[in-house]
């Protein structure tokens, strides 16, 4: 039967650090669609908050900025704290702010300037929220999914 390992190689191949801000968003939906719990399931596993646990209850992965590609690429809070950035400021990719030439998190720009784990307008709850309080990891994927395709779209009329 497969296991955590199994789960690891398939749906979070390398940390979240070790990816290009280009591979960003497609790593985060590769992350994310190994959370249903079907997918869980299979592999023994199971969602508890924001962790993962295999059948012993040990920690195979947190679901948290730590994990996400995004928010490693992306989010300034991570590196410099929310203190007087403006909101949009807060999601810009850092190797670009010094060349002057910010790139914004995809998903952060899908959700209409929204963070995933704030709501949007008329949004009952927020992505990450619905993650960790109902175990439903399908907002967040129908998002990142949105955000691939947006990346994909850029990096063509970059090319263009």
């Amino acid at each position: 039967m497969p296991n955590a390992t199994d789960w690891l190689a398939k749906y979070y191949p390398i940390p979240a650090s070790e990816t290009t801000a280009d591979e960003a968003a497609e790593h985060s939906l590769r992350k994310w669609s190994g959370l249903p719990i079907e997918v869980l399931d299979e592999y023994e596993l199971h969602g508890e908050d924001h962790m993962i646990m295999d059948a012993q209850y040990k920690s195979v992965l947190r679901i948290d900025d730590q994990s996400c590609a995004l928010c490693w690429h992306f989010s300034c809070s991570r590196h410099l704290g929310h203190s007087g950035l403006p909101t949009v400021l807060r999601y810009v990719h850092i190797d670009q702010q010094a060349e002057g030439n910010l790139l914004l998190c995809p998903l952060f720009l899908v959700r209409d300037s929204t963070p995933c784990d704030k709501s949007m307008d008329g949004e009952d709850q927020d992505p990450y929220k619905t993650f960790l309080f109902e175990g439903d990891p399908g907002p967040m994927i129908e998002w990142l999914e949105k955000a691939v395709e947006f990346q994909r779209r850029e990096r063509e009329q970059a090319h263009a």
